[in-house]
C-alpha cells in the first residue's frame, strides 16, 4: 500500500488523470517518480522553493516537454530535453550552454526574450542523464505555424533587424545547422517509409523527383551563405514567441541560436510569418516584412538573395530528420508527432517550390543599397 500511496501522489503531482479502470504500467509510473524528484533537485539547486501545487505539462513543443511548475517562490517552465539527446558530448552540453548565454545577451542588449535561468555560471542541469532548463513562467500565449497577422509579422520583422545590428559576438557560438545530405540516403530512407507502410510513403513516392531536385538545390546555394553573418535567433517562428497581454513578444527556445547569412535568416523568418506554413501564403505580407526590416536599419545584400531563396528549401532537412523519426521511433507520442511533421513538412517544401520563382522574379525588380 505504500508504494500505491506514493505513486498516487505523485501522479496527482504531475496532474496525470487515472483511468476508469486502474492499472499500473510500473516502468511508467517510476519514469513519473524520477521526473518529480528531478524537479525537486533542481528547485533546489536553484533556490527557487516547494512545489506548492501539481505541475502541468504544457504542449505545443515539437521535441523537447515542458512543465508549468508552482512554487512559494512563483511560477516556472522547466524544459526537459528529448530522451534522444546524448548528454555525455561535451559539444551537445556546450551548445545549450552557448545558445543560452547568446539569449541572456541579447536581453542585456534591450531585446525581448527569455534566457534559462543561471546557476554557478551554467544554465543546463543534468540528472542521471537527463538535461533540463528552467525558466521563469511568462503569462501570455504562443501561435501554431497557421496563424498569419500583419500586425504581430511585422513586430517581429523590426525586432529581427534590431538583432541583426547588435552585431552581437558569442565565442564558440555554432554556425547554422545545415548537414550535407545524399540523395541516395534521402531515397533509402523513403523507400524504408515503403516497406513500413507508412501513411506518407505514397505522397514521398509521388514527390520524389521534385524532392531530389530541391535538395540538389539546397547543396548547390548553402555553401555561397557563408558571408555576410550575424548572430541571430535562427528559428524565428511563430511558436518561439510568447506575445503578453500587452501584444508585447518575448523571443524563447534559443537552442537553433547561432551565426548565419542576415539576409537568409530575414527571409526564413518572413516565410514563416507570411503562412508558407498554412494553406495560404500572403505574398503581399511577405514583402511588407521585407520593407519593415529596411525601414527598420536592416540590410539586405542583394546578391544573397537568390541563394537565400532557395537555401529556404533546408525544410528537406526537417522532413528526413522526421522520416527517419517515424520509422525508427519506440515512444509512441515521438512516432505520432513524426508523422504528422512530415505531412506538414512535404506540404510546406511544395509551397516554397510553387512560390520562389515569382519571389524571385519581384526581387530582381527591386533596388538594394547592398
Amino acid at each position: 500500500m505504500p508504494i500505491i500511496k506514493m505513486m498516487l501522489q505523485i501522479m496527482k503531482l504531475l496532474n496525470l488523470k487515472l483511468p476508469g479502470e486502474f492499472k499500473f504500467d510500473m516502468s511508467k509510473n517510476n519514469k513519473l517518480i524520477e521526473i518529480t524528484n528531478h524537479f525537486l533537485e533542481i528547485l533546489n539547486k536553484f533556490g527557487l522553493g516547494k512545489i506548492i501545487q501539481k505541475s502541468t505539462r504544457v504542449y505545443g513543443g515539437l521535441l523537447h516537454k515542458m512543465w508549468k511548475v508552482e512554487t512559494d517562490e512563483g511560477f516556472y517552465a522547466i524544459k526537459q530535453l528529448f530522451h534522444n539527446i546524448d548528454l555525455t558530448k561535451k559539444n551537445i552540453i556546450e551548445n545549450y550552454e552557448l545558445t543560452e548565454l547568446t539569449a541572456s545577451r541579447f536581453l542585456d542588449l534591450g531585446i525581448s526574450v527569455q534566457p534559462a535561468l543561471e546557476n554557478n555560471g551554467h544554465f543546463l542541469s543534468i540528472i542521471h542523464g537527463n538535461g533540463y532548463l528552467i525558466y521563469p513562467w511568462i503569462n501570455g500565449k504562443t501561435f501554431n505555424e497557421n496563424f498569419v497577422s500583419e500586425h504581430y509579422a511585422l513586430k517581429i520583422s523590426n525586432i529581427l533587424s534590431k538583432i541583426h545590428q547588435t552585431n552581437l559576438d558569442v565565442k564558440g557560438i555554432q554556425d547554422y545547422s545545415f548537414q550535407k545530405l545524399e540523395n541516395e540516403k534521402f531515397l533509402e530512407l523513403i523507400n524504408e517509409s515503403v516497406n513500413l507502410k507508412i501513411d506518407f510513403s505514397h505522397e514521398l513516392l509521388k514527390n520524389k523527383e521534385i524532392l531530389i531536385e530541391i535538395n540538389n538545390n539546397v547543396q548547390k546555394f548553402m555553401p555561397c551563405l557563408n558571408k555576410n553573418i550575424v548572430i541571430s535567433h535562427c528559428d524565428l517562428d511563430q511558436k518561439n514567441v510568447i506575445w503578453k497581454e500587452d501584444k508585447t513578444p518575448v523571443i524563447i527556445d534559443w537552442e537553433s541560436a547561432g551565426r548565419i547569412n542576415s539576409t537568409f535568416d530575414l527571409i526564413k523568418t518572413c516565410f514563416y510569418w507570411s503562412g508558407i506554413t498554412a494553406d495560404y501564403f500572403d505574398q503581399r505580407l511577405f514583402f511588407k516584412m521585407i520593407e519593415t526590416y529596411e525601414k527598420s536599419g536592416g540590410i539586405i545584400h542583394k546578391n544573397d538573395i537568390e541563394p537565400s531563396l532557395y537555401a529556404s528549401f533546408d525544410w528537406i532537412q526537417w522532413l528526413v530528420y522526421n522520416i527517419e523519426k517515424s520509422c525508427t521511433e519506440t515512444e509512441f507520442e515521438q512516432k505520432k508527432l513524426g508523422i504528422e511533421q512530415v505531412n506538414k513538412t512535404l506540404q510546406t517544401i511544395l509551397r516554397l517550390s510553387s512560390v520562389i520563382p515569382d519571389l524571385l522574379k519581384i526581387f530582381k525588380k527591386r533596388d538594394f543599397s547592398q
